[in-house]
């Protein structure tokens, strides 16, 4: 699958288990960053790739801040 530009907010909904709505996974243009939290201090909102999979390790790094708002 390969990741998809968006130069502005989207309204597509994915399902990622345990009931929670997603908005799938982002990264900024400009960084390697996939987020997946929408509130996430640093969650893209323009000029940004999506992908609904997780990203491969090759395909850069996940945030932390993401990682610890979904516990």
């Amino acid at each position: 699958m390969t990741d998809q530009m968006n130069s502005g907010e989207t309204n597509r909904s994915l399902s990622r288990g345990k009931g929670m709505p997603s908005l799938g996974y982002r990264r900024k243009k400009d960084t390697g960053t996939w987020h997946w939290h929408p509130n996430c201090s640093d969650w893209p909102t323009k000029d940004f790739f999506t992908r609904e999979r997780k990203p491969e390790p090759l395909n850069g790094q996940l945030c932390k801040e993401c990682k610890d708002r979904h516990k």
